[in-house]
């Protein structure tokens, strides 16, 4: 259950508005540069978002049931042995693919916070194409930061560009891209965005069923970080309860 005591009254509300998508653009902008500085901020939107799809997952079931109920009932005793034998096997094939599949969407969900995006200075000319497309980031128009940032992966690929670009990837769901982009930056230990790369690419294997290779990317981060190592236990559990 969500500690409302961690965070203030108005950071409750500033979440609910945030989720209900109740906040302008300059009010959203200004709420995720906070979530970027506050842990127990950007833990609270986790729990928020659970509950919000827990929610409206049974509103979709309880939609369900309910068109179930209007439909007219046909005979069935005709097609009572199939049935059973059909039902019989699904459940079989369903017990063998949870046994041998671990079930890793739960575990990305819950560590998987988009990147905020950087602060966009007022005036500038000399990045103004890369915070054009930061603006549409921060509004989450991912396809048209892509746009406006695909110009300069062609001609200046930095480390800023490529990192952000790989977030909108993501952000759109094109992880096979991101991912793509985020191996680029971990060929560079040194890089300003190596750790995040790595945190971020280890989420994509995650997402893919890919335990053992997220495992060996989170292995890679400073063990005092403790998402880190949340995160690397309960993927342990996972491998063995899948052993």
């Amino acid at each position: 259950m969500s500690d409302k005591s961690a965070i203030s009254q108005e950071q409750f509300e500033e979440i609910e508005r945030y989720l209900l998508g109740e906040m302008n653009p300059e009010e959203r902008v200004q709420f995720e540069g906070k979530l970027g500085a506050d842990t127990k901020l950007q833990e609270e939107l986790l729990i928020q978002q659970k509950l919000q799809a827990a929610i409206e997952l049974d509103a979709w079931r309880e939609s369900l049931d309910k068109r179930a109920k209007t439909r007219s009932l046909r005979p069935i005793w005709k097609y009572g042995i199939a049935a059973s034998i059909i039902v019989l096997l699904g459940f079989a094939v369903w017990i063998g693919f949870q046994e041998s599949t671990p079930d890793t969407s739960d575990l990305y969900a819950a560590y998987f916070y988009p990147d905020p995006g950087l602060p966009i200075p007022m005036s500038s000319t000399d990045t103004y194409q890369f915070d054009e497309g930061m603006v549409s980031y921060k509004e989450e128009k991912y396809e048209d930061a892509l746009d406006l940032w695909k110009q300069l992966l062609e001609n200046t690929p930095t480390d800023t560009v490529l990192y952000y670009s790989a977030m909108a990837e993501l952000n759109l769901g094109n992880a096979k891209l991101a991912a793509q982009k985020l191996e680029q930056l971990i060929a560079n230990p040194s890089g300003e965005f190596y750790s995040k790369s790595l945190w971020y690419r280890s989420l994509i294997y995650l997402h893919e069923g890919d335990l053992k290779n997220a495992q060996a990317l989170l292995q890679q981060l400073p063990t005092d970080n403790s998402r880190r190592n949340e995160l690397l236990a309960k993927i342990q559990e996972q491998l063995k309860a899948s052993e």
